[in-house]
């Protein structure tokens, strides 16, 4: 076992409210998924540590009738991480918005079902969820600039 690359350095809870669905039935299956989610994350980078980074998660479900949720609620996470010195400094931001709300997201999913088991019905599980994206691709300039050496050395050597 060894450290991971981001650590949760701190975190707290800056807003927190959740209601129970008076329409909730449960003789019927809750059907809660990733996409029934609202979430909106705001990175930031501390001025004078690019390793250190803010990053504020607020996640909101605002139950339909379809998902038969015994809750709504919202909750909005503030979160400090720290990106190891061993991550390539180009990877640096991209460590941080991923690894990092994926740790402050698993604080807030545990809150929010300690919060919600004092309620009238069962817990409420946030699913499992993943920040990764693929890379951007690299910009056209950048994929054209091989090409147009390629095609300016086979036009010399003519």
């Amino acid at each position: 076992m060894k450290a991971a690359p981001v650590q949760l350095t701190n975190y707290f809870v800056s807003e927190l409210q959740f209601v129970a669905n008076r329409s909730y039935n449960r003789d019927s299956p809750t059907t809660v998924t990733a996409e029934d989610l609202q979430v909106a994350l705001q990175p930031s980078q501390k001025e004078d540590n690019k390793r250190e980074w803010q990053i504020t998660l607020r996640i909101a479900l605002n139950a339909s009738p379809e998902s038969n949720s015994p809750y709504s609620f919202l909750i909005e996470m503030i979160g400090f991480v720290t990106v190891a010195e061993s991550v390539a400094e180009h990877k640096i931001e991209r460590f941080a918005r991923i690894n990092g709300t994926s740790l402050i997201f698993g604080a807030a999913r545990e809150i929010i079902k300690a919060a919600t088991s004092r309620g009238p019905f069962q817990a409420l599980l946030l699913p499992t969820v993943t920040f990764w994206e693929p890379p951007p691709e690299p910009s056209a300039a950048k994929t054209e600039a091989p090409d147009a050496i390629q095609s300016a050395t086979a036009e010399n050597k003519e």
